[in-house]
């Protein structure tokens, strides 16, 4: 070999390098041969952004051998810091994730998340008793727990019948209703408010509130019409004492007045646990009483039955009549005018009085003259 051919196969050799440098390769590691490198069929293994590969701009066929009579210049030479490592990974061969279009960022479903609400479906603004209650509800609501006037009637818990209870109310007329969906940890989600007006059952107006008759009592037969009155209004709530109870305890005496009357009853009821007492009216009217009558409530009233007085429980006012629970058996219809006998034990029970003689006897001084009504409203 003569030194011209070693001059020119050591230029040669130079140009070789740094065209392997200018193609992002590592020539201590990969061999070129027909323009094939180990990076695929046309030898690119430099990343996307470095020279030589199809995104740069300016590389070539990256493997390709140098022209003999290429000219070698120096300032175009890839520095050796800038080169692509050895074993770097082509960002060509990294498998991206696919968007899938199923979630967010932490795999979740792609879906808004549902905002917890809930309205009343079932009663209306007006219903009979008993009542169906149910709901709408949206989000996760598991239950329903229902009120009136802050007294709990019940929780539903099947979504497919929209959450639904049933319920019969012994008070009637307005109540507000609440219906608070709560999730599994019965955490409050949502509620909904609707004021319902409740009538009694269609046909049935009259409550079957059961019957005492005093002069079956032991204890002071012939004076104990309020301490009886009041047995009957606790036995429609479960009570099962007897006017003798009562009397054996309070005596004969402190519920003839009407503020001692509610008191008693009260009393009951707590022990009881029942929500319902009793609030005693000394100027009320015929239209008052007759409301609550309306709304299916039995009405404890005073009049003038007797010379002395005497208590009952009127059960409602309809075609001219008014049936009520008369302790004494059957009254005459006079006013002042008292029970003539003998009658029986069950005499007074559900018994009719005409409207205006009964309306004397609780509403005048005399038969004529208007005088406040006492009466006892039932509340929750």
């Amino acid at each position: 070999m003569n030194i011209r051919t070693c001059k020119r196969n050591g230029i040669l050799a130079g140009l070789l390098i740094l065209a392997a440098h200018a193609g992002g390769c590592d020539t201590g590691r990969e061999t070129l041969s027909d323009g094939v490198g180990p990076g695929g069929a046309d030898g690119r293994t430099g990343s996307p952004d470095a020279p030589g590969s199809p995104d740069g701009g300016s590389g070539g066929d990256g493997g390709a051998s140098v022209p003999e009579d290429t000219a070698l210049l120096p300032d175009t030479a890839t520095p050796p810091d800038t080169a692509t490592p050895p074993d770097a990974v082509p960002l060509m061969d990294v498998e991206l994730p696919q968007d899938t279009g199923t979630g967010d960022a932490a795999g979740g479903p792609d879906t808004a998340p549902v905002n917890p609400t809930i309205a009343f479906l079932t009663p209306g603004a007006e219903c009979t008793n008993p009542v169906h209650l149910s709901v709408t509800a949206q989000g996760p609501i598991v239950k329903v727990h229902y009120t009136a006037d802050g007294y709990p009637l019940g929780t539903g818990t099947d979504p497919s019948s929209q959450f639904g209870i049933d319920y019969t109310f012994l008070t009637l007329g307005n109540r507000l209703l609440k219906a608070e969906g709560r999730d599994a940890e019965d955490k409050p989600l949502a509620s909904a408010t609707q004021w319902t007006l409740v009538h009694p059952p269609e046909g049935d107006a009259v409550p079957d509130v059961p019957y005492f008759y005093q002069y079956a009592n032991q204890l002071y037969p012939g004076s104990s019409c309020q301490n009886t009155s009041i047995a009957m209004l606790l036995a429609w709530y479960g009570w099962d004492g007897t006017p003798d109870t009562i009397t054996g305890t309070w005596g004969k005496n402190y519920a003839q007045s009407p503020e001692g009357l509610a008191e008693v009853f009260n009393s009951y009821a707590e022990e009881m646990g029942i929500p319902q007492r009793l609030v005693a009216h000394l100027d009320g009217d015929l239209a008052g009483m007759d409301a609550l009558l309306g709304q299916g409530l039995p009405v404890i009233v005073h009049g003038y039955f007797t010379a002395y007085g005497h208590v009952l429980v009127t059960l409602s006012h309809q075609a001219g009549k008014y049936v009520v629970n008369d302790p004494a058996g059957a009254w005459n219809e006079v006013f002042q005018g008292g029970y003539p006998g003998p009658q029986g034990s069950t005499a007074g029970d559900h018994i009719e009085y005409a409207e205006g003689p009964f309306q004397d006897a609780i509403a005048t001084w005399d038969g004529v003259a208007p005088a406040p009504l006492w009466y006892h409203e039932i509340v929750e």
